[in-house]
């Protein structure tokens, strides 16, 4: 059995060290011969640090002001409870138990993450994720590789409704984007599996 854990953040900026997460958005995924089930899903909204810049570009684009922001709860009470969500499918103390951490263009998460977790005085974060991330947007774009040229751009929305997939909420959203790329992995996934059993 594998494990994935979906997982998009909506920040305030482009940076992980000078910029600060303000949605945390996952699914818990378990995999066994093709088949996916969802173990368990999150959703925190939190504030950025005191020390984190906040750029007003982001900030439109997420369709957040800073006073939202700053009345979400803090991070390291949002820290506590990602932690024990991670601590109820992994054993943090066995190297081989780890979950895949999953995303579209999964590297800006996963750096995010990882610094988030040192910005809250944490280091156990390569305790709960294998590295590398899990990459949908280069599963995507393998499987679309004939199809690209037509393609306006490789954005998770654009590629979601190429192949038909749709989520309720909005674009920048975290929970949105997470549904997003869970349904083109499992797209893939899904066609795989099919094709193996033949």
């Amino acid at each position: 059995m594998h494990k994935l854990c979906f997982i998009d953040v909506e920040t305030t900026g482009l940076d992980p060290k000078k910029n600060g997460i303000i949605q945390i958005a996952g699914e818990i995924v378990f995999g066994l011969n093709a088949v996916y089930t969802v173990i368990e899903t999150f959703n925190f909204t939190l504030q950025p640090f005191v020390f984190d810049e906040i750029n007003a570009k982001a900030l439109e684009v997420n369709g957040k002001t800073e006073e939202q922001i700053f009345s979400y709860k803090e991070p390291k009470e949002i820290l506590t409870s990602l932690i024990a969500i991670l601590n109820r499918h992994v054993d943090k103390y066995n190297p081989n138990d780890r979950y895949f951490f999953t995303g579209y263009k999964a590297d800006f998460d996963y750096d995010f993450m990882k610094e988030w977790f040192v910005k809250n005085q944490n280091r156990d974060f390569m305790k709960y994720f294998y590295f590398p991330a899990l990459d949908v947007l280069q599963l995507a774009l393998f499987n679309l590789k004939s199809e690209r040229a037509s393609m306006p751009n490789f954005k998770l929305g654009t590629v979601a409704k190429h192949l038909n997939i749709s989520a309720e909420g909005n674009l920048h959203d975290a929970k949105t984007d997470v549904l997003l790329t869970k349904g083109i992995f499992m797209h893939y996934n899904q066609v795989r599996g099919e094709q193996n059993e033949m």
